[in-house]
């Protein structure tokens, strides 16, 4: 037993003096470690580098709290609402049905006409397009002339301020409308609203069933004509979604620019190359490699022309992957680049650009720390926004080579070197 206090004795008084002593060490406030920054120009990040950006197909944004309405961009926006569980054959409405739909966002929406429509084809929200319908079926007729629905001329509501549109749909119709769609055979799939008139700066956001606002369609009815006591239908459809007009550019490549949006998806490609050169204090290439990127970040600038971005909401991310293969824009012919030549490193954090900031930086740190280790190889980056598909936003950026060099994109690298004990 005293044995066994003399050592403990002897143990603690070792830590005690390793403790106080004068020896560097990684940890301590003895240790003469300390991080070095960085910042790497865009003449010379991309001197032996490129940049572009793509454009992708669109595709249905799952579980989506918002729906368009409306021409934007060139792109016209039309949302698809179908209903279930409505009465059967025999029923008499009482009183005029109102859909009622609540705005989330809107864009000089004040005075947009909007109308509805019967889907005459059946459709799968988790798959519909502007030119698919369900998974490997097509549309029948064309929306670009409307001869996907019937559209309903009597019912037309114009939008306003206020937070909400009411549809007020003629009892008899709205009686012709449900037998259709009980039917074994329905006549028709469901509701489309969309936007009258060729104004093509106007659309509203709506919210959908993934939200406790979302569309409802209301009405009292007996269930027979022999009833006396009304039932009252009060729903929010089954299936909502939105389908857009937007397609990528021929070609899908955007040359000389960074621009990162939703719909379509654009995404921004960025290759540069890290030496030992661009890091003060490291001696070569081996050296590099032992480094620790605390932090990195590729600032960007946003482009002041008003043209070249718009928030739908107060924020934008960002979201940057890295390449597993190299697409350089002399050789093109592979995009839009697939999912399985984009990978994601761990740890990886989404980037806010705020509506009122000129700037962002895009954490890169895991990239970074992967390409100077050689733990992945440096083909490349892509910086993407996390909601592609989700609405109408999309923002440019200026490039590298833009003329007002203080505006041009650069690279910010915190990082400490390896530590190396003294003898």
């Amino acid at each position: 037993m005293k044995r066994m206090y003399a050592l403990t004795l002897i143990i603690v008084a070792f830590i005690i003096i390793a403790g106080c002593s004068d020896k560097k060490n990684v940890i301590g406030d003895g240790s003469d470690i300390v991080p070095y920054m960085v910042d790497i120009d865009s003449d010379t990040l991309f001197e032996q580098g490129y940049y572009y950006s793509y454009e992708d197909y669109t595709k249905p944004f799952l579980r989506n709290t918002k729906s368009l309405v409306g021409n934007f961009a060139q792109t016209e926006f039309i949302t698809l609402l179908r209903f279930g569980n409505l009465p059967d054959s025999g029923f008499v409405i009482t009183e005029d049905p109102e859909l009622i739909l609540r705005l989330k966002h809107g864009h000089n929406q004040e005075g947009m006409q909007l109308k509805l429509g019967l889907i005459k084809q059946r459709w799968e929200p988790l798959f519909a397009t502007w030119n698919k319908a369900e998974e490997e079926v097509d549309w029948e007729d064309d929306w670009n002339d409307y001869s996907t629905i019937t559209i309903l001329d009597e019912i037309e509501q114009t939008v306003t301020d206020a937070d909400s549109i009411l549809f007020a749909i003629p009892a008899d119709l709205m009686t012709s409308v449900i037998e259709g769609w009980v039917k074994d055979v329905p006549l028709s799939y469901g509701l489309a609203l969309f936007a009258a008139g060729n104004r093509d700066d106007n659309y509203v956001e709506l919210y959908t069933r993934e939200t406790a606002d979302g569309p409802r369609l209301q009405f009292d009815y007996l269930v027979s004509v022999a009833d006396t006591v009304s039932v009252r239908y009060d729903r929010m459809p089954i299936y909502n979604t939105f389908i857009n007009s937007a397609h990528p550019v021929d070609g899908y490549y955007l040359e000389n620019e960074i621009k990162i949006g939703n719909i379509v998806p654009r995404r921004g490609v960025l290759k540069f190359d890290l030496d030992h050169e661009m890091f003060a204090n490291v001696t070569d290439e081996e050296h590099l490699k032992k480094i620790t990127v605390n932090k990195a970040e590729l600032v960007l600038f946003r482009t002041d022309d008003e043209n070249e971005y718009h928030f739908a909401e107060s924020l934008f991310e960002i979201y940057p992957y890295y390449l597993l293969k190299e697409y350089a824009p002399d050789d093109l012919s592979g995009l839009p680049i697939p999912a399985e030549d984009i990978g994601i490193i761990s740890p990886t954090f989404t980037s806010i650009l705020r509506v009122d900031a000129d700037s962002v930086a895009v954490n890169i740190t895991s990239i970074i720390q992967s390409f100077v280790s050689d733990l992945k190889e440096n083909k490349g980056i892509i910086i993407t926004s996390s909601l592609e598909n989700k609405d109408a936003s999309f923002v440019g950026f200026y490039s590298p080579d833009h003329t007002e060099g203080e505006k041009r994109p650069y690279l910010r690298i915190i990082y400490t070197l390896p530590f190396i004990p003294e003898r």
